[in-house]
């Protein structure tokens, strides 16, 4: 069915304050953070293009500029829409309406989260369904609690035994499939007759919306049932931004397949320096162009490109970036 699809284009939900990650996103907007040495909004560019999206939108508003000052090589065509104010989900994608119409297929994905699920899975299970909109979901098969829930998007969306989204919301006295949604969406361009253009708008309203007027229209796919080694990270807090690293230098994690772990749970990006006699336990992150003074203590750290931390440093659970530091609690 995927073959008589002939447009595909992406959508970046980009244009959030970030404000849980102050003071670093002061200066740095959430989707320009490094993992591993590549700007997360570049990850999930190249994760879209080899979705098959000929040609890549992302709404921005705070620190528009560092945006268009950023050199991204996406593989397609990327273009950015400035909001004047913020739109909240569905006001921005309603807003890019008159340049993603004309595609077959818009996918979606937030900004501020990174996980090894593919589209193209989700594209196939779309078209099968006939939807407008599918959410794309991760279950809990584990029954985790504590830190390793927060590692899934939390259950808020129940689906029917066919996979049709009943509703949305926190409802547990009601049943059904409650599943989490990743921050990623395939949808046909029909279903942007929903999407207002120039007024703010929540996407959880739009597709109450859409239930209540076409039933099966928003349809729930189940990443984990395809894929048992599905992982989500949101980056959204310095805990979730370090325990994605975490997992990526500790336990070795794949979240993308262009972004491979090392062999030992530090990576010391081209340019960097560590100064003599220092120490890092857990984890370290050092990015490019980095200076670590000497006698240096780190535990599980991220420190930013072009960052210079003074000899005898002593930190844990920090993000260190140029002028400034966030400490976050143990992850």
């Amino acid at each position: 069915m995927r073959e008589s699809i002939n447009k595909i284009c992406g959508v970046i939900l980009a244009a959030g304050y970030g404000t849980r990650m102050r003071p670093l996103t002061d200066t740095i907007p959430k989707p320009l953070v490094p993992v591993m040495g590549r700007v997360l909004l570049e990850i999930i560019l190249s994760k879209m293009a080899r979705s098959g999206a000929g040609g890549i939108h992302a709404n921005i508003h705070h620190l528009a500029d560092s945006f268009n000052q950023t050199a991204f090589e996406p593989g397609v065509p990327l273009k950015f829409h400035f909001e004047q104010e913020i739109l909240g989900t569905g006001g921005g994608i309603g807003n890019m309406g008159p340049d993603i119409g004309e595609n077959d297929l818009i996918l979606i994905h937030n900004s501020d989260i990174i996980s090894n699920v593919e589209f193209l899975p989700a594209i196939d299970f779309h078209l099968q369904k006939n939807a407008l909109f599918t959410m794309i979901l991760l279950a809990d098969r584990l029954g985790r609690t504590g830190p390793g829930a927060k590692r899934l998007p939390p259950p808020s969306v129940h689906i029917s035994d066919s996979a049709e989204v009943l509703r949305i919301g926190p409802d547990p006295s009601r049943g059904g499939n409650v599943l989490g949604y990743t921050g990623m969406a395939v949808v046909s361009a029909e279903a942007l007759s929903y999407f207002p253009a120039g007024r703010k708008a929540g996407l959880v309203d739009i597709l109450r919306r859409m239930i209540r007027e076409r039933a099966g229209s928003v349809a729930g796919y189940d990443a984990s049932e395809h894929n048992r080694d599905a992982v989500w990270a949101e980056t959204g807090t310095p805990e979730g931004y370090l325990d994605l690293h975490s997992r990526i230098l500790l336990e070795g994690i794949e979240f993308d397949r262009e972004l491979k772990p090392p062999p030992l749970p530090l990576h010391v990006a081209e340019g960097a320096k560590i100064g003599r006699d220092t120490r890092w336990k857990g984890f370290l992150e050092v990015g490019e162009g980095a200076v670590v003074g000497r006698n240096s203590v780190l535990e599980n750290c991220v420190i930013f490109p072009q960052t210079v931390l003074e000899s005898g440093t002593e930190a844990e659970y920090s993000i260190f970036f140029p002028g400034g530091i966030l400490k976050a609690g143990t992850v």
